[in-house]
């Protein structure tokens, strides 16, 4: 989700955003962004396979999850 950068209410959100994304000790925490896409676009078209998936396609929480009886 994209915030509207012309937006004044937002204007110290924006500011925010670009330095803390700037910061070396942050950049090195975040993931590939197109790697990460396609993992999270696993759950999106419902192809990702765990209990976790499993659980958000149910609209339950994982601890829901019976791993007896559920597949994944």
């Amino acid at each position: 989700m994209a915030f509207p950068k012309d937006d004044d209410e937002l204007a110290a959100y924006h500011v925010w955003h670009s330095h803390i994304f700037g910061v070396d000790s942050v950049k090195r925490t975040l993931p590939d962004k197109e790697r990460y896409q396609v993992h999270i676009g696993k759950y999106a078209d419902s192809s990702a396979r765990s209990k976790v998936a499993n659980a958000v396609r149910r609209g339950v929480s994982a601890h829901e999850i019976d791993d007896e009886k559920d597949t994944y």
